[in-house]
């Protein structure tokens, strides 16, 4: 049976590898919706990260509409942060507007897309679950098994197969990407074939995977190119492409007709990664924050932090036990006796703990945070110390110091920051960044400079990141990172044939793929009408009352933890 819509997600895809590909006939498949439709460049959201990118792409708005800005953001008024999840996701999502207009669908996979949403077609969710065992993962319940008893196994997802972890892992993440990418064919397969569906979205997270990991072995331009390990892994991002064009073919001839709409979408594109910024330090030498512990003394001390980790988790582990069996009497009897030292063991596992806010006037809520800078603004945040009479002189003063970071032969590190009401617009602009930096990774993702050719005062924004110490329980260093040019390809009814397109923004395509569907859009969305129909095939556009509300259910304590570990091991949390 034919669905009216697909739609396949390929994270992390990028055109620089992808069209060598198609064009000697790596990609068959790919290529065919290349040539036999419309195709161009998708421009991410700045940050072009996951969780602000896809929650744009299925809502067809803004961060500042959406209200989701990174994997972890700072909640205004505190110093908390918030791991924000579907719910937490302003405005109606694709799928949801596609059922309210009657259609059924099936969605595996969309990250930002814990809890699974119930629908009247199926649901299993993406990045952002606790764990793939998850009593809310799938939608309806007894999906799970009928899913794992068609497979023979599990259901599993990426973000937890086993190999990132030391350095000998990446013949195990090699085997997990590709057996990941199969498991993730055979699904699709049994679920087009078992339940009628206008709309199927699933989406496939290896491309961004083996870009993250495998880019030095493939690219013989970057400073950890070793021809030796070449020989082995540098073939391995053109294997799981192909494991992907694979997929994408059988999916297609399982569910494709002449009334079929295809399309083919990345959250952002990959590129090499070496260098990268140590905002903290950086800032902390220019005299913009203080830490209780300054960055030179806590590098001293890095060699106990897998200790101090693990005796962290064993006592959280504890609280949460003693937790479940203590009677109700009892636990409101100890949290009176002990409020105060509740209160602070809170706030001292806090990521934002680190800094003496008597003293810090900018903070980034996390070490390997690529670009939000957020001001202590007094009135703002608890304790902040910025007036609001100072508040754009020292964002002026901010945008100049980065904007200036150099080497010495001119290269700059950064392209632009941009102040958060340049690049966000909505009623979530409030809990946005102040700055966010978009770093000249087009320029510097190769360099491998000396110390000398780096003045000084910018050496803290040029550390290498192949910084993973043996001793330690440290993920796989990244070697190639994130960049805002994704892709797009259509091909379907009255979509132009071998039209390489404009770019689009990532908003973009939720307009044409429900106007497609004859269903009708917010008022609110940012989507505009892509540059992809045939003369006189373009569909009518529809619009209806704006909706912008979230459900806000947020992790409890135990989700919460089990997020920020997953996090940490991918490399996405400080």
């Amino acid at each position: 049976m034919s669905v009216r819509s697909l739609i396949l997600g390929l994270d992390g895809a990028t055109w620089d590898l992808m069209e060598p590909w198609m064009d000697e006939g790596s990609l068959p498949h790919l290529s065919r919706i290349a040539k036999g439709g419309s195709r161009g460049v998708l421009i991410s959201t700045l940050e072009p990260i996951t969780p602000c990118a896809w929650a744009s792409m299925v809502t067809g708005k803004n961060p500042g509409k959406t209200g989701v800005f990174d994997f972890s953001q700072v909640v205004r008024g505190t110093y908390d942060l918030r791991f924000p999840n579907r719910t937490h996701v302003a405005g109606p999502s694709l799928w949801r507007q596609a059922e309210k207009h009657g259609l059924k669908c099936g969605i595996v996979n969309v990250p930002m897309g814990f809890p699974a949403e119930v629908l009247d077609g199926i649901y299993i969710a993406g990045m952002g679950a606790p764990s793939p065992e998850d009593e809310s993962v799938f939608s309806p319940k007894d999906l799970r098994k009928e899913v794992e008893n068609a497979l023979g196994e599990p259901y599993g997802m990426m973000e937890f197969a086993p190999g990132r972890k030391t350095k000998e892992g990446y013949g195990v993440l090699r085997e997990n990407l590709l057996s990941y990418t199969d498991f993730q064919r055979r699904l699709s397969l049994h679920l087009l074939e078992n339940h009628e569906l206008d709309l199927f979205f699933i989406v496939f997270p290896s491309p961004d995977q083996v870009g993250h990991y495998f880019w030095k072995f493939h690219d013989r331009e970057h400073p950890l190119h070793d021809e030796r390990e070449a020989e082995r892994f540098g073939g391995v991002m053109r294997e799981v492409y192909q494991e992907v064009d694979k997929a994408v073919g059988e999916i297609m001839a399982a569910c494709v007709g002449e009334k079929t709409t295809t399309w083919i979408l990345s959250d952002h594109g990959m590129g090499p990664f070496h260098r990268v910024p140590d905002f903290v330090g950086f800032l902390e030498a220019e005299g913009y924050l203080r830490l209780k512990v300054p960055v030179a003394k806590a590098e001293k001390m890095i060699a106990l932090a897998p200790l101090l980790g693990k005796f962290s988790s064993l006592k959280h582990h504890l609280f949460l036990a003693l937790k479940k069996v203590l009677p109700l009497p009892l636990k409101r009897f100890l949290n009176r006796l002990f409020e105060k030292q509740k209160e602070a063991y809170k706030e001292g596992m806090t990521i934002l703990s680190i800094y003496d806010w008597s003293q810090t006037r900018v903070y980034v809520t996390d070490a390997k945070n690529m670009g939000e800078i957020h001001i202590n603004l007094k009135g703002r945040e608890p304790r902040g110390i910025v007036e609001a009479e100072e508040y754009e002189n020292l964002r002026e003063e901010l945008i100049k110091l980065f904007e200036e970071a150099s080497l010495k032969n001119g290269i700059k590190a950064v392209k632009k920051v941009h102040r958060r009401e340049e690049i966000y617009r909505g009623p979530f602009l409030e809990e946005a960044p102040d700055l966010v930096v978009e770093w000249n990774l087009a320029e510097t993702g190769v360099l491998d400079p000396s110390e000398d050719e780096i003045p000084p005062k910018y050496r803290s924004l040029f550390r290498r990141f192949d910084l993973t110490p043996s001793w330690s329980d440290a993920i796989l260093p990244y070697n190639g990172f994130h960049r805002m040019e994704g892709i797009w390809m259509a091909k379907g009814p009255g979509i132009k044939v071998g039209k390489k397109g404009k770019e689009a923004a990532i908003s973009d395509p939720y307009l044409s793929i429900l106007s497609q569907l004859g269903i009708p859009v917010p008022e609110d969305i940012d989507s505009r009408e892509m540059d992809i129909w045939e003369e006189g095939k373009r569909p009518l556009v529809k619009r209806e009352g704006t909706q912008g509300k979230r459900e806000g259910r947020d992790y409890t304590a135990e989700e919460e933890e089990a997020i920020k570990a997953r996090l940490r091991e991918m490399g996405y949390l400080g």
